[in-house]
């Protein structure tokens, strides 16, 4: 199955001439819906909400595994990086939105050729289908604990979107950057002993773990964790399948696009014949 990423003229020169692919962090895209478990998790209250049901219902009154669960989420939170694909070939509502003033490019590859950009790295990599099933009329926040219980990933809140957005039969590519994993890994060791060794343990466990996490978290900021990550090409033939371009591109548009792709030695094939 080919997937397909329409990006602008800025985007697709500094892909090939630099060789390397952008995955951004989620928390930078415009829906505030996107991962909203994970995100919802700014504030110090929804902490404690997660913990309790971490608590009560996912793992039901054992502290080690909520202390971990949520060590989990909360590093998926900061140190996830995602890209955007489609399986549409040609979308009129896609095209339109990804316009760029009509020099907007479509580059193809597939799965496999994505998973190829990350043999030999120590990123984590999932690649799956995007389901349209939030409804922001429900709770959200407990329909993505739930998900996430289902499937046991707490990646599954950055691969459920909005009704509205189904236009775009999308592929999501998220990768985990693992160079911190060891601070998660000590912090939660450090508030599953603390609370295990805390007097007030068994009467308010609730309170307490909450406590003994906020104590022991990792304060990831903006300042600490890129909101960008670099993933190198090695072979751009071997990556990118084909390029083709908005079909209300000019025909000097059309030109240049073939002339770079002849370059780099990819396969053109012109203009969308959507229209």
């Amino acid at each position: 199955m080919n997937l397909y990423r329409i990006i602008s003229f800025e985007t697709f020169i500094g892909l090939i001439e630099k060789k390397e692919e952008r995955y951004t962090r989620p928390v930078c895209w415009d829906d505030c819906y996107e991962s909203y478990l994970l995100e919802s998790l700014d504030s110090s209250q929804n902490r404690k909400k997660l913990i309790k049901i971490l608590y009560t219902k996912i793992s039901p009154f054992d502290p080690r595994v909520t202390v971990n669960n949520f060590m989990k989420l909360w590093y998926a939170k900061w140190c996830t990086y995602a890209q955007c694909w489609s399986r549409e070939k040609d979308s009129d509502a896609l095209w339109r939105i990804y316009s760029y003033n009509k020099h907007s490019i479509q580059i193809c590859t597939n799965k496999k050729r994505i998973q190829n950009l990350f043999t030999g790295r120590n990123e984590f990599l999932k690649i799956e289908a995007v389901k349209y099933d939030v409804n922001d009329k429900t709770d959200i926040f407990m329909d993505q604990v739930y998900a996430m219980k289902k499937t046991l990933s707490v990646y599954e809140p950055y691969f459920h979107k909005r009704h509205a957005f189904k236009h775009e039969n999308e592929y999501r590519v998220i990768i985990a950057d693992n160079s911190k994993q060891v601070i998660s890994n000590l912090s939660a060791w450090a508030a599953t002993h603390n609370f295990i060794t805390s007097k007030r343990a068994t009467t308010k466990p609730v309170d307490e773990l909450s406590r003994k996490i906020e104590e022991s978290l990792y304060k990831f900021s903006k300042e600490n964790v890129n909101n960008n990550l670099y993933i190198p090409i090695k072979d751009l033939s071997e990556y990118i399948i084909e390029v083709r371009v908005n079909p209300f591109a000019e025909d000097w548009f059309v030109e240049l696009i073939a002339d770079i792709c002849k370059k780099h030695g990819l396969k053109f094939c012109g203009k969308s014949k959507l229209y």
